[in-house]
C-alpha cells in the first residue's frame, strides 16, 4: 500500500474486509463441515463440553473479575474505598468458580482423548 493516496487506500482496506468476510464465511462452513463429521466420534460431546467450559470460564472473566481490574487500578494513586472487601470476596470468588470450570474442562478434555485413543487402540 505504499503508493498509494488516502482513496486508494480506503479502497484497498475496503477490498481487504470483503475478503476476510468471505474467509470468516468460508472458515464457519469448514468448521460446521468438520463438527458435523466429527460429532460421531464417542469423544466428541465431551470435547464439545470442554470447549463451552473454556469459553464460559473466559466470559466469566470478563464480567467478575476484570471489572474489579479496573477498580484496583484506580486505587494506585488514590485512597481505598471503604468497601473494599467487597471487591476482594468478587475476585477471589470470580477466579474460584473460573478454576473450577477451568478443571472441569480439562477433565472433559482427557476423557474426550481418552475416549478416542481406547477405541482406536482395539
Amino acid at each position: 500500500m505504499g503508493g498509494l493516496n488516502g482513496a486508494g487506500r480506503a479502497l484497498q482496506t475496503v477490498r481487504l474486509d470483503r475478503r476476510c468476510d468471505r474467509c470468516r464465511r468460508r472458515d464457519s462452513l469448514a468448521l460446521l463441515a468438520y463438527l458435523v463429521r466429527e460429532r460421531r466420534r464417542p469423544g466428541f460431546r465431551l470435547a464439545l463440553a470442554a470447549a463451552i467450559l473454556f469459553a464460559l470460564a473466559l466470559v466469566l472473566w470478563w464480567v467478575l473479575v476484570y471489572p474489579v481490574n479496573v477498580e484496583l487500578a484506580k486505587w494506585v494513586n488514590g485512597p481505598v474505598p471503604a468497601d473494599w472487601t467487597d471487591y476482594r470476596a468478587r475476585w477471589e470468588w470470580g477466579h474460584a468458580i473460573i478454576s473450577v470450570l477451568e478443571l472441569a474442562g480439562f477433565a472433559a478434555l482427557v476423557a474426550s482423548v481418552l475416549t478416542d485413543t481406547g477405541r482406536s487402540l482395539r
